[in-house]
């Protein structure tokens, strides 16, 4: 029995076939799938997709790449779209010092945001860490 805990579903590959995909992983000894969000979109569309399939759950949450598109009001849309049953974590979130794709200062910003929502919803968090541990 096999439960993914980290797939990026709504990937823009999978926009052909991602009923399919879905269906194949299922099929061939898949119990559930956790897909990840990285963005406000994708968390939007992480309800959606786990809403049509029974075996899907979600997260949302802003991956550290994307820290510069993310407003104080985006907390509020968070926390929101946890009130759905399927959705089971806030993710993917943390720091990313390789690619530096979002200031530094922004990413920690953005990270302790969404670490205190994860907290105050008592969820957990799926954390993305790249050369920021040391």
């Amino acid at each position: 029995m096999i439960f993914e805990t980290h797939a990026h579903l709504l990937a823009e590959q999978f926009d052909q076939d991602r009923n399919e995909v879905i269906q194949r992983a299922l099929e061939n000894g898949i119990l559930a799938v956790l897909n990840v969000s990285d963005d406000m979109k994708s968390s939007k569309k992480a309800v959606m997709l786990a809403q049509k399939h029974e075996r899907v759950f979600g997260s949302v949450g802003v991956h550290p790449h994307n820290g510069a598109d993310f407003r104080d009001q985006d907390v509020s849309i968070l926390k929101e779209l946890t009130s759905d049953e399927k959705i089971l974590a806030i993710g993917e979130i943390g720091l990313d010092y390789y690619y530096d794709f979002c200031d530094r200062t922004v990413q920690r910003e953005v990270f302790v945001k969404q670490l205190d929502l994860a907290k105050q919803l008592d969820l957990p968090v799926i954390i993305h860490n790249r050369e920021a541990h040391k």
